[in-house]
């Protein structure tokens, strides 16, 4: 297989975009497709659900999103996490592409679209992004930088064969990513009709939550990408509230400035408060529920997607509580509630309305140690999924880095494919 190096100037057009998230009268009304669009997705499609705004007409016309695209995140707030690619599979008149966003345009002939996003996929050209990315508090890429990229470029009909095997294999992983959540999810659920069980067979009168605890939004400031050291703050992301685990390590470092200018410890975690996820773009993340355990000397707050219900007498146990929030009835009956289009929410007043059983104190502590043994036996298998998906993902990102610098011999791509969804 013949390669040759090119800068990446000359395989594309690059189209640093001007559009925020406005929306101005006389302007043209678009889709827009914004950073976590690209960030969270590996491909762009008209059926996808986009923010509204408004443009000029010369920038619809300039960025507006064409079949064959391929935008690439030029912001964030570290180096090693700059350039990250989506490819455009399908095009739509009011499609535009947002600010902190570069589209990468194929000039015909030069590069395949398919080819070029997965070879800014690859660790090859990521690195050479990050060590030219500029900034202090927040990084970027200025134009030149993308545009003196290299890249490895073998013949046309090569690049569709590596871009049509990755696409292959991209979906493999994708399938063998989805299982393994679907695994995580049924381990959940099991968890959840056990706590159904248990809260439905105590002597407890349904008693509305507004009664018995308070329910407090979060804190979301600006935080940075990496997790807090041991002598910052943390905001809590979502993720850490998995459903059946605390994962206090799932955080963003808060910026100093804003500690010392707001009382973040209003919002600060103790031992046993119980978390619920009030909001998000994806239905299946909303409405989980966990103790926090294993703070240690973390510093955490938590954010207004999650929401912190605290008992405010004796005659509530949190440990309990968390475990009848876990119940798949209650539940069900709040993702039934949930409003918004672009997110999930789930209101405060929903919350409190909720009913739960109320038993003794004895037979709610009894309750809550028959779940908790439950849960304990539990955690290995789910520990041993999140190593799986790691795994799967190092592979796969390793497999795209030789197979777009030439490094996989193409009688050997099939086979390397299977391997990843092995």
């Amino acid at each position: 297989m013949s390669w040759a190096t090119s800068r990446l100037k000359h395989l594309v057009e690059i189209r640093v975009s001007t559009v925020d998230k406005k929306s101005i009268e006389g302007q043209t009304p678009v889709r827009l497709c914004n950073y976590t669009d690209v960030y969270y997705r590996d491909s762009i499609a008209p059926n996808q659900e986009f923010m509204v705004a408004t443009a000029t007409s010369e920038q619809v016309e300039t960025f507006g999103l064409r079949a064959g695209d391929v935008i690439i995140t030029k912001d964030s707030e570290t180096p090693d996490d700059i350039g990250v690619p989506a490819f455009v599979a399908e095009s739509a008149a009011d499609l535009v592409c947002g600010y902190h966003l570069a589209v990468l345009r194929p000039k015909p002939g030069a590069i395949d679209g398919q080819y070029l996003h997965w070879s800014m996929s690859s660790h090859w050209v990521s690195g050479q992004l990050a060590a030219r990315a500029t900034g202090v508090t927040r990084f970027g890429l200025r134009t030149d930088v993308i545009a003196n990229t290299l890249l490895k470029v073998p013949l046309p009909e090569d690049q569709r064969r590596i871009a049509r095997l990755l696409e292959s294999m991209g979906r493999e992983v994708a399938r063998t990513r989805g299982r393994l959540r679907r695994l995580a999810e049924l381990i959940t659920e099991r968890l959840g009709a056990l706590a159904e069980r248990l809260i439905g067979h105590s002597s407890g009168v349904p008693t509305r939550l507004k009664f018995i605890c308070q329910v407090q939004q979060g804190w979301s400031p600006a935080a940075d990408p990496i997790r807090a050291g041991p002598a910052e703050v943390g905001m809590l992301k979502l993720s850490a509230v998995s459903g059946a685990r605390f994962l206090p390590e799932h955080n963003r470092a808060i910026r100093k400035e804003l500690l010392d200018t707001t009382p973040w410890e209003h919002w600060a975690l103790q031992e046993g408060d119980v978390l619920l996820t009030r909001a998000s773009g994806s239905k299946h993340l909303v409405g989980r529920v966990c103790r926090v355990q294993g703070l240690q000397s973390r510093r955490l707050v938590f954010s207004d997607l999650i929401y912190r219900l605290s008992p405010v007498s004796g005659d509530l146990d949190s440990d309990y509580l968390s475990v009848a929030l876990r119940a798949n009835s209650l539940r069900s009956t709040l993702l039934e509630r949930t409003r918004g289009s672009a997110n999930n929410k789930i209101r405060v007043e929903d919350v409190r309305e909720l009913s739960v059983p109320l038993p003794e104190p004895n037979e709610q502590r009894r309750i809550a140690k028959e779940f908790s043994m439950a849960e304990l036996s539990t955690k290995s298998l789910l520990d041993r999924i999140d190593q799986q998906l790691n795994l799967l993902t190092e592979r796969r990102d390793a497999l795209i880095t030789a197979a777009v610098t030439g490094q996989l011999d193409p009688s050997s791509y099939r086979d390397s494919v299977a391997g990843a969804s092995s």
